[in-house]
């Protein structure tokens, strides 16, 4: 029997190398594909070209569904569950992914994987395909480029020349910034933070917490709430601290000077009335922002220039390149899955095989068509000339083989952004919980409870908007229950893992 799988495999291999890279084209099929954020202007000249150069082998059209940043966990939810036609589904992974899988509404790719996408998994680290799975189970494709995801502060850099600053190294340079803003500029917001959802982890008082440095200060959110330090890991050691029982110092102070900077009109007054907060700085409508990768994103530095021509942005970020000091899972934050409900899984996987066969077209979907979206800057760099297709190589194609640089980087990012990408994993240290995928399962209707109740009140506690002990009093209140109860099964999980002491050694 043994014998018999292993012909049919290698048959089934053939098959699936012959589709992306034969002569015969296969039937025509739409694949509907969710996406996240705004379509770009020229998304359909894009898809066009993709398709006219997959017609002649795996012959797919693409029907591409998108959804907004603040709500497309929820959306994406309720399509699955009501069992629309979906075929890809993009999705930050972690909860959303253990959520999904639990549903019944997302298909396992143990055996298919190897057969249709070798070389999608063969690009990527493996830690990343391993530390992805779920239940020793493999129900998702991770989408990265870096052992460890990059977090940084985005500043208007012809904001800080004007006003005669040195460029700013620190949290304490970047609100003494905020403040000159407010005075020169009162026009723009001078810190615009994220407040709900997939943005939460960007509140002013979360966000200096997420760097991960291996020291006495470690502290990070967990693998049940990502994004909320309710919940939160002080030391790499595998326990799950409750902020309501154990109000974590650092944490408390950065709600008291969350608080002090909204008070002061230093945090945008109606921040809690934004949908994203990732339009703001390429608007002219703030001048610090927090952003999850090390960078400045090319298309939304252009954006900012059709507003202010002058308009710069710069990086502000607390990492280290010395080894042994990051901690990391490993994990990505982004992941393709297929829809159980998908009738056709076998072309959706060939489908994303297909966008790792060259750097040609990756490149394509990555940053659009070359002399009119973005120009070859030799060495594995590249340079944004447009604003009608924007990067977004995360919610389909990231590969670290062939994803490139933007070329105005500094050298500071860019030696930052090499050392998140290209270091070994053995100049990290391993986080004690990376093999877990948290399952809701045991805790769905607390998860439920909280997170209904987390998104009215952790962005607004986070961001100083309301009477910080006043307001953690009411969230204690309501709760409490819930979020002991999710911290309970999340350590039962991390204690079953056994011991892993070895990963602080």
């Amino acid at each position: 029997m043994k014998k018999i799988l292993v012909v049919v495999c290698v048959l089934m291999m053939l098959l699936a190398i012959s589709a992306v890279s034969g002569a015969e084209p296969m039937e025509p099929v739409t694949l509907r594909v969710i996406m996240r954020g705004e379509v770009p202007n020229d998304m359909d000249e894009i898809v066009a070209e993709l398709e006219r150069q997959m017609a002649d082998t795996i012959n797919v059209k693409l029907n591409l569904v998108w959804w907004p940043n603040s709500d497309i966990s929820n959306l994406t939810r309720v399509s699955l569950a009501s069992g629309e036609p979906n075929d890809l589904i993009w999705h930050p992974g972690r909860t959303d992914m253990t959520t999904f899988v639990n549903m019944g509404a997302l298909l396992e790719l143990d055996e298919l994987a190897p057969i249709y996408v070798p070389k999608f998994l063969a690009d990527r680290p493996a830690q990343m395909i391993e530390y992805s799975k779920y239940k020793g189970r493999l129900y998702a494709l991770p989408l990265g480029v870096y052992n460890k995801s990059g977090h940084h502060y985005n500043v208007r850099d012809d904001l800080r020349k004007a006003l005669g600053m040195e460029p700013l190294e620190n949290r304490e340079d970047i609100i003494e910034f905020a403040y000159k803003v407010k005075e020169v500029y009162p026009e723009i917001p001078p810190i615009v933070p994220g407040s709900f959802g997939q943005e939460q982890f960007t509140t002013w008082a979360t966000f200096p917490h997420l760097a991960g440095k291996r020291d006495e200060d470690f502290l990070m959110p967990t693998d049940a709430l990502s994004g909320d330090l309710m919940l939160y890991y002080k030391h790499n050691n595998g326990k799950v601290y409750n902020f309501f029982d154990d109000p974590e110092p650092s944490v408390q102070e950065s709600l008291k000077e969350a608080r002090q900077l909204y008070q002061d009109g230093i945090i945008y007054e109606d921040v809690l009335s934004l949908s994203t907060y990732r339009d703001a700085m390429a608007e002219n409508k703030a001048a610090v922002v927090s952003w999850g990768d090390i960078i400045p994103e090319p298309t939304y530095v252009n954006r900012l220039k059709t507003v202010v021509p002058e308009g710069e942005i710069a990086s502000v970020f607390n990492y280290t390149t010395e080894p042994g000091q990051l901690v990391a899972t490993f994990k990505a934050w982004n992941y393709q899955s297929i829809a159980k409900v998908s009738k056709n899984p076998e072309r959706a996987l060939q489908f994303l095989e297909f966008t790792q066969q060259s750097q040609e077209i990756y490149d394509l979907l990555a940053y659009g068509i070359e002399g009119k979206h973005w120009t070859n800057e030799g060495e594995g760099k590249y340079l944004n000339i447009s604003t009608d297709y924007r990067w977004f190589p995360y919610l389909w194609v990231w590969n670290p083989k062939y994803d490139r640089v933007v070329a105005n980087a500094t050298d500071k990012e860019f030696e930052m952004e090499m050392f998140l990408r290209k270091a070994p994993a053995e100049d990290f240290v391993e986080q004690w919980t990376a093999p877990l995928l948290f399952d809701t399962e045991p805790v769905q209707d607390a998860l439920a409870q909280y997170t209904a109740l987390q998104a009215q009140f952790y962005g607004p506690i986070f961001n100083g908007v309301v009477d910080t002990d006043e307001y953690m009093e009411m969230f204690k209140s309501v709760a409490y229950e819930p979020l002991k109860a999710i911290q309970n099964e999340l350590q039962k999980q991390i204690d079953a893992l056994g011991d892993r002491s070895f990963v602080n050694e």
